[in-house]
């Protein structure tokens, strides 16, 4: 359940970020004050972005532990 947490989130936080830098850097002064904020500076949206994949990074890690635990389990159901 955690591992979909994680994934959902980063993906959805990676998005957003990514999106929003693409905004500052390629939008119009209007665009980038409706949508992005006032300024072009984009250290935030750089650090959404690492924390998403973070949290991507992690929900793999979980994702290929369960799988290792599943075939321990079932080496062990087999002997």
């Amino acid at each position: 359940m955690l591992k979909w947490l994680l994934g959902g989130c980063g993906w959805l936080l990676c998005v957003a970020s990514v999106t929003n830098i693409a905004i500052k850097l390629f939008g119009a002064d209007e665009a980038v004050r409706r949508y992005a904020g006032t300024s072009r500076n984009r250290a935030s949206p750089f650090l959404i972005l690492a924390i998403a994949l973070i949290f991507l990074g992690i929900s793999e890690v979980l994702a290929r532990l369960d799988r290792l635990l599943t075939q321990d389990d079932r080496k062990a159901e087999n002997q």
